[in-house]
């Protein structure tokens, strides 16, 4: 097939190219991952600087085609011919020297001399190599014959003299170059060939001297030294070190005109069982495969960790039991599955490298490189991991592994320090994982001298709001020392996250901060918010504790949060960043823990059909469009089928293995009478669609209720004001279809409460109120909403006419947050995206409906929350007590419990209704 076939074929989407014949096509810079060659014939294909990241070559033929071969063969045979005729005139010149005319006339002492020559020529070539033996012997020997000739004879006698030392030891590294070359190219069969060859232009020369002496004697000479540049060939070709170069040599001029990858990009190519005799693999390595690939030390892999034999032998067998593999640079390789128990890789770099259920038993993992190496599924069971090199792009999912050790016993220290501690204690599915994920990622903030739990905090808070990207999160406070007067700081960064200059920035602002007088620090810190004040007091119960702040005995109820921190999605593993963290009172750290979560697409593509299902009914609901899908056959049977479908299948999903750790350590760390918040950290929109209220675990957590959060919570400074009664700015919206007075009605009833009704305003009327200097604690919107943009945007219907996002009020809402707007309630349909843009502001809470909301629902859920809040219930729990009553109008509509959401930016603390009645704002 001609290359520019199977480039058409490929861009049309074509990617089966099994089995064709691709013999001297030029794919050259051309683009061709994932593209399956396996079993084809690309001997002589040029794929220099092509792009083949994932394509397949398993069982190809690669190396030289056979117009090559030949054309190669005859420059072997002309340079063989070449060496015959100069081992041949060496004959008869050394010969010559031995007639009794030029023994009486010169003596001995040339003849001896250049045996003496060709002797210690053989003998340091076999003994010290090719390079050594040309360096000392040859430039020495030409020199001594040189010099002996030069003493008695003419100018064309110091000539001969010359050609007689030197021409035997130019025609051997000729000859052992062209054996060399034809053992790489065409096998020991045409080494006969050459041999011919050798003879027949060696012989003639001598053929044509008149002295039978000098026709036996070159004869002889052919016979005995035709011998060594086979034996040096095959050593070069075995990879003896004192042939190396010569080797190289001749794999390179054998793989001239062979199949070219070149510079090409060959990132997870697969060559198992391919054929790479006379290959150029000169090219990016990375997890290329090349298991029981043949021939491979014929290929020529120059710059390559091919270049070494032991490397090769791993990567083509895939055993390596014990052996020992330090120091080399193996950066990039591919050893999925293989056996490596008990093999010794110190100071290795295996960087980039594929060990995909790898068996790493006992290895010796000491101050290996393991940056973006992915041991997925590998046994590291039993592995010294002292000084080890891994990273945050290290992949370390489904590791098994029972225990390791810490450090490499000595005789000075015999104590591996094993983890876990407990030599009878190993560690369970996923656990290692836990153990060692958390020291990838965090910044360690060590303050040796003069703890100040003030500068701390305001340090901290600092570090955070420059440097937002990094999402820093506290994950540990530990005391250290012997007198336990040093303190560790330990934060959770983002994986782009630079270390080095996050601690320099923290510590720079720490120094000057402990230096500041004690009332400068009170008034900054009256500056912060909440959350500082709160770490504050954390970070000085924990360098110096007292009685009255110890935990209370665990059947007592207390205020927990929980974080359930989502990272991002992966299109193959799913979302495999769960972190959980157990908060007492915001401020007491109590359990951390790590998990994942697979890929589970059906319970989207369940909520999408409930969805489409649920908004399609005809109801009166705070919706003004109605869904344009033309749906047919549908029932409350049919939407109810489908709940119970997309409820045993969540749970199902929140059981998986996993995830189980952190179910099961939420419940250790619970109790059931706890007031629980538990928090949903995602960016991933179809997370925070789904109705995670039907989670079995708040069946048994009666005081828990779930919010969703975006991933890095952001305070802003408010503004202080003094006031005693609570400020509600109510929006009443275009109020086409429903009622909205009974929402007003509500309002109008609540306790200690001044409240500013704006009937269908214009933009600018809302606008100016958002400004106001006096500020408001809860925004009240009523009316017709929906999301849009893929659920990214919100739109509200101000009036009859008029219609907006948030965007279009974002210097306003802004303003609002600044001077004091904790909570936002949209009283609408499909208020999503409505809270999505208020959590870029950042507003500290708001309370939407998820999907299209019946008038009347809208209208009981408004009073039952609002009651339960201004009665002194906290904002979680009145949202659950006022969602749970929906469910006794679900006869008549259906589901009305599960539209109530909370989003909750974590860096804020839910208010009360007393807090919002206060003498002044702090």
């Amino acid at each position: 097939m001609k290359a520019s076939e199977v480039i058409k074929r490929y861009a049309a989407g074509e990617r089966n190219f099994r089995c064709v014949n691709l013999t001297s096509q030029s794919f050259k810079n051309q683009d061709l991952s994932g593209a399956d060659f396996s079993e084809a014939d690309i001997r002589g294909t040029n794929f220099t600087l092509a792009k083949l990241r994932g394509t397949n070559f398993s069982g190809a033929k690669a190396g030289l085609p056979n117009p090559s071969k030949i054309a190669l063969a005859m420059v072997l045979i002309l340079i063989a011919a070449f060496s015959g005729v100069t081992l041949g005139l060496a004959s008869i010149s050394a010969t010559s020297l031995l007639t009794p005319e030029t023994i009486e006339q010169y003596g001995m002492l040339p003849i001896v001399v250049i045996a003496i020559l060709w002797v210690l020529f053989s003998i340091i070539t076999i003994r010290q190599g090719l390079e050594t033996s040309i360096g000392f012997v040859g430039v020495g020997g030409v020199c001594a014959v040189s010099i002996a000739v030069a003493q008695s004879g003419t100018a064309s006698e110091v000539w001969y003299g010359a050609v007689a030392g030197a021409g035997p030891i130019l025609s051997l590294v000729v000859l052992a170059a062209v054996v060399a070359t034809t053992l790489a190219m065409a096998g020991v069969g045409a080494i006969a060939a050459i041999v011919a060859v050798v003879v027949i232009f060696t012989v003639t020369p001598a053929l044509t001297s008149p002295n039978t002496m000098a026709v036996n004697v070159a004869v002889a000479m052919v016979i005995a030294i035709a011998l060594l540049p086979t034996y040096i060939a095959w050593q070069a070709l075995a990879e003896n070190h004192r042939y190396i170069s010569l080797g190289r040599i001749a794999i390179t001029l054998a793989a001239t005109g062979g199949t070219s990858f070149r510079h090409a990009d060959l990132t997870n190519a697969n060559f198992t069982r391919a054929i790479l005799k006379n290959t150029n693999l000169e090219a990016n390595l990375t997890c290329t495969c090349f298991d029981q690939a043949k021939k491979l030390h014929l290929a020529r892999v120059g710059g390559t960790y091919l270049n070494n034999s032991d490397v090769r032998q791993l990567l083509i067998t895939r055993k390596a039991r014990q052996k020992n593999l330090n120091r080399l640079n193996l950066r990039g390789v591919n050893l999925a599955g293989a056996n490596l128990a008990d093999v010794n890789f110190t100071g290795t770099d295996l960087s980039e490298a594929n060990l995909q259920n790898a068996n790493l038993f006992r290895a010796k993992l000491v101050q290996v490189q393991l940056d973006k190496t992915d041991l997925t599924g590998a046994n590291l069971t039993a592995a010294i991991i002292e000084d080890w090199g891994i990273n945050n792009d290290t992949k370390l999912h489904g590791v098994r592994c029972e225990y390791v050790f810490m450090r490499e016993p000595t005789r000075d220290d015999p104590n591996p320090y094993r983890k876990p501690d407990n030599w009878e204690e190993k560690f369970k599915d996923s656990e290692f994982s836990d153990f060692i994920t958390p020291i990838l990622k965090t910044l360690d903030l060590y303050h040796n001298q003069g703890v100040n739990s003030r500068a701390i905090a305001i340090a901290y808070r600092q570090l955070v709001e420059n440097n937002p990207e990094a999402d820093l999160q506290i994950v540990a406070m530990e005391l250290r020392g012997n007198n336990k007067d040093k303190f560790l700081l330990r934060l959770e960064t983002s994986q782009a996250t630079g270390h080095s200059e996050l601690s320099k920035e923290y510590f720079d602002n720490y120094n000057q901060l402990k230096s500041l007088p004690t009332d400068h620090l009170l008034l900054l810190l009256a500056e912060k918010d909440n959350q500082i004040s709160r770490l504050e007091k954390m970070i000085g119960t924990a360098i110096s504790p007292c009685p009255s702040e110890i935990v209370a005995p665990v059947n007592q109820q207390q205020n927990k949060l929980v974080f359930l921190m989502i990272g991002a999605r992966d299109a193959e593993q799913g979302f495999p960043s769960v972190m959980a963290q157990i908060w007492l009172e915001d401020v007491k750290l109590l359990a951390s823990c790590q998990g994942n979560l697979p890929l589970e697409t059906e319970i989207i593509q369940l909520y999408q059909r409930w969805q489409k299902i649920y908004r399609y009914q005809s109801l009166a609901s705070r919706q003004l469009k109605r869904p344009k899908d033309n749906l047919t056959d549908i029932s409350p049977r049919q939407l109810h089928q489908l709940s119970q479908d997309l409820q045993r299948h969540f749970n199902t999903w929140l059981n998986c293995e996993g995830f189980r750790k952190i179910a099961d350590t939420l419940r250790q760390k619970l109790n059931e009478s706890d007031s629980i918040r538990m928090i949903i950290q995602t960016e991933n929109i179809e997370l925070q669609r789904l109705p995670w209220h039907l989670w079995n675990f708040f069946d048994s957590y009666r005081q828990a209720e779930v919010a969703w959060s975006s991933q890095s919570g952001v305070s802003t400074t408010k503004s202080i004001f003094s006031r005693n009664k609570v400020r509600i700015l109510a929006i009443m919206g275009n109020s086409e279809g429903i009622d909205l007075e009974k929402d007003r009605e509500v309002l109008e009833k609540l306790p200690n409460a001044e409240i500013e009704f704006l009937v269908e305003p214009q933009r600018t009327q809302l606008n100016q109120h958002l400004w106001n200097e006096q500020g408001w604690d809860i925004l009240c919107f009523s009316g017709h909403s929906e999301t849009i943009v893929n659920g990214s945007t919100g739109v509200i219907n101000l009036n009859q006419t008029e219609q907006l996002t948030l965007e279009e009020l974002r210097n306003a809402l802004a303003k609002a947050i600044e001077c004091g707007l904790h909570l936002a309630i949209f009283n609408s349909c499909d208020g999503l995206g409505l809270a999505r843009q208020l959590a870029d502001l950042p507003i500290p809470q708001v309370v939407f409906m998820r999907e299209p909301v019946p008038d009347v629902v809208a209208q009981e859920f408004l009073k039952n929350f609002l009651q339960a809040f201004s009665g002194g219930k906290s904002l979680y729990l009145a949202v659950r007590e006022a969602r749970e009553k929906l469910q006794g109008m679900e006869k008549d509509f259906l589901y009305a419990s599960w539209l109530p959401v909370i989003y909750q930016n974590s860096a804020e603390i839910p208010k009360t209704w007393q807090d919002f009645i206060r003498a002044s704002h702090s």
